[in-house]
């Protein structure tokens, strides 16, 4: 009885890196979702190739495991808002990530910034010179429109 050899499989020389770039990137998906653009950035840090990048990418698409962008985008947004952060961060914010931008609401940008506002100074009638300024230079820096910030000023 003679046995019969199996033709050798190739070897896959790309095979490790592979194996090593899906574990990365279900480590960091593990950690939270992530956009397509983030998931390039943090992989390119580690030196793998666009070409492992990518199939590590469809990998995590195969499985299910990629939030779809406009999903993410209304959760992260979600969780700005409740950090009052202002439209303008929010927005910068979303494009950094490669997410889409939410549509803005004036209004709620108003509310945002009066308890900001509120919050810092309690204070239930107009403010001097010096308080508008100090409510002019936090919501600057908070990323609010100057419109916004006028508004609020007036409001008190």
């Amino acid at each position: 009885m003679s046995l019969k050899k199996f033709p050798k499989r190739k070897s896959d020389d790309n095979r490790p890196a592979k194996a090593a770039v899906r574990r990365k990137i279900t480590d960091l998906l593990a950690r939270r979702s992530l956009s397509k653009v983030e998931i390039r950035r943090k992989l390119a840090v580690h030196e793998y190739t666009s070409d492992e990048i990518e199939d590590a990418i469809e990998f995590a698409e195969r499985n299910n495991w990629l939030s779809s962008s406009e999903d993410l985008a209304e959760q992260v947004t979600q969780t700005l808002n409740r950090k009052k952060k202002s439209a303008r961060f929010i927005t910068h914010f979303l494009e950094e990530k490669g997410l889409p931008a939410p549509p803005g609401d004036p209004k709620a940008e108003l509310k945002k910034a009066l308890s900001i506002v509120q919050s810092k100074l309690a204070k239930e009638k107009g403010f001097d010179l010096e308080e508008k300024q100090k409510i002019q230079r936090l919501l600057t820096n908070r990323g609010f429109d100057s419109s916004t910030i006028r508004k609020v000023i007036e409001r008190k």
